[in-house]
Formats: structure tokens, C-alpha cells, sequence
């Protein structure tokens, strides 16, 4: 990664700096959250999209919670 990418990076990090952040699901429909992933992704060149994390995370965190009442 170069220095232009870390400070894209960094301006599309700031807008999340200045709001709460909300439950999972909320989170990724949020725009600025979208945009910030996506500057990730290319970044670091990554061969995965943006809606491939959010599935898998969004399975993973159905799983945790699922381990939550089975456990509790």
C-alpha cells in the first residue's frame, strides 16, 4: 500500500469517526460505511467484494448469537 492509499484510507475513515456506530446489520447499509470498506478492499487489492464481507460477517455474527442463547 502506498502513502496515497493509506490517506484515502484515512478520509474515508474520518466521516465514521464522527457518528455512533450502529448494530451490524444497520452499520452496512450505512453509505459512509460502504464507502470506507470498498477503499479497503481496493487498497489492498483484495479479490473479494465488498458484499462477500458483508455476508460472511453477517453469518458470523448470526452464529455468535446463536451460540449466545443456545449457551446462556
Amino acid at each position: 500500500m502506498d502513502t496515497e492509499q493509506a490517506n484515502q484510507i484515512k478520509a474515508a475513515f474520518a466521516p465514521l469517526m464522527r457518528r455512533d456506530l450502529q448494530q451490524v446489520a444497520d452499520e452496512l447499509e450505512k453509505n459512509d460505511r460502504k464507502h470506507f470498506d470498498a477503499t479497503v478492499i481496493r487498497a489492498f487489492g483484495l479479490s473479494v467484494t465488498r458484499d462477500q464481507v458483508y455476508d460472511s460477517l453477517v453469518r458470523l455474527v448470526e452464529i455468535r448469537q446463536t451460540a449466545v442463547e443456545v449457551f446462556d
